[in-house]
């Protein structure tokens, strides 16, 4: 059973620098070739939830950006874009926690991280692509 001191022990193991922010819930980060990434681990009843901030909710060109992260949660394995309510970006693995061993645990945070760094440029130069603009305020709609 993995409980929050196996959590601690991996992150210690692949000496990866953390906080604590509440029983279940820690954050670290990572340089990445961009940007500094993000990631908070959080364990749930059955499941390990690796989370990382991608890109605030875009105000240009937001369907051809949605669709473009939806054609790649169909390419990606495991790790998926979310979107939360307001429209902003995450990426996001779940992986189940009974059994999960220091590997699976790397391989999640790890397969965020990755994926960050490769497809953040590709998104941001789609939010200053000339396609298409959305104003604010605007759905998406869709198709019968």
């Amino acid at each position: 059973m993995v409980t929050e001191n196996t959590i601690e022990q991996y992150l210690q193991d692949l000496n990866i620098p953390y906080e604590r922010l509440d029983d279940r819930l820690w954050r670290t980060g990572f340089r990445g070739d961009v940007k500094d990434i993000d990631v908070q681990i959080r364990l749930a009843d059955s499941v390990l939830i690796v989370i990382s901030p991608f890109i605030n909710a875009p105000r240009k060109n937001r369907a051809g950006i949605y669709k473009r992260l939806l054609e790649l949660n169909m390419d990606i394995m495991l790790t998926k874009f979310v979107i939360d309510s307001e429209g902003d970006v995450y990426l996001m693995t779940e992986v189940l926690a009974e059994t999960l061993g220091v590997e699976q645990f790397e391989q999640a945070v790890m397969n965020v991280t990755s994926l960050h760094d490769k497809y953040y440029g590709q998104i941001v130069a789609l939010m200053y692509s000339p396609l298409e603009e959305d104003t604010e305020g605007d759905d998406l709609e869709l198709e019968d």
